[in-house]
């Protein structure tokens, strides 16, 4: 439960240390090895250790989990996530999934991670309705999460509406204003989009940093301010391990296809 209460929480270094303590404490206990997975698949997904050895780790804890107990929904659900985020497979992982929803049609989280699948094989609509349900079934748990699937769907008036329901609920203070700067960004509402991610940055930065936002969009508009995100990701990435995923973004962000690939 500790180790449950971290990983949704955000503390994979830490939940993970909890499941492995479970595990010792009784090594045939299907849901610490599903925990296990899960912990060290999002660790890897943010960057923080080699993807193909910590794909292999939580694939490996992913089988144990299933080997223990075959109708544990969540053991499946933590493999859907390896073929997913690990293999980039999206059959198995469709199927994953889709065998853990059946174990639990009212799995929040299974049906979160379907969504994420769903749209990986190009399929909005379905995806959509995938994440409507997770959140009717546990609107806390993601509070992010329906206004950010409406988003790769392009709905981005209803992302807005989601978003601002979520800010005002107080939900959301983290992480909304980013996520509000990109939809406004595609909506080519340049200046609410930089006001966003003022904002967010002052939240997750402090006022300095905000204050260079503001300066670098009064000199050289919505583009400068995304190149100067760029810079940011760059000399980030010299210090520290960044996800892969986030340099791609920054590069996608100011249209540079070929760099974006790359990564």
């Amino acid at each position: 439960l500790q180790g449950r209460y971290l990983w949704i929480a955000g503390n994979w270094v830490e939940s993970q240390k909890y499941f492995e303590k479970a595990i010792q404490l009784q090594s045939d206990y299907a849901p610490a090895w599903g925990g296990l997975s899960m912990s060290i698949l999002a660790r890897a997904e943010k960057g923080r250790t080699p993807t193909r050895e910590a794909a292999d780790k939580a694939e490996a804890a992913a089988r144990k989990a299933i080997e223990l107990d075959d109708t544990f929904a969540e053991g499946h659900h933590a493999m859907a996530g390896v073929y997913l985020f690990g293999n980039w497979d999206w059959g198995r992982a469709d199927a994953e999934s889709r065998r853990s929803l059946e174990l639990d049609p009212n799995f929040s989280e299974a049906h979160h991670i379907r969504s994420y699948i769903l749209f990986a094989m190009n399929r909005p609509e379905e995806a959509l309705q995938e994440q409507k349900r997770a959140t009717e079934i546990d609107p806390f748990e993601r509070p992010w999460a329906l206004g950010r699937a409406y988003y790769y769907a392009r709905q981005y008036d209803a992302a807005i509406e989601e978003f601002r329901m979520r800010a005002q609920a107080g939900t959301a203070a983290s992480w909304v204003h980013s996520l509000l700067s990109k939809v406004y960004g595609f909506k080519g509402m340049e200046k609410e989009s930089e006001q966003e991610l003022e904002e967010d940055t002052r939240i997750n930065r402090g006022e300095k940093a905000a204050e260079e936002i503001r300066r670098t969009y009064e000199r050289g508009g919505r583009r400068a301010v995304l190149q100067l995100q760029l810079n940011d990701v760059k000399a980030r990435s010299r210090k520290e391990n960044i996800s892969f995923l986030e340099l791609a973004d920054a590069y996608a962000a100011l249209g540079m296809k070929d760099e974006t690939f790359q990564q």
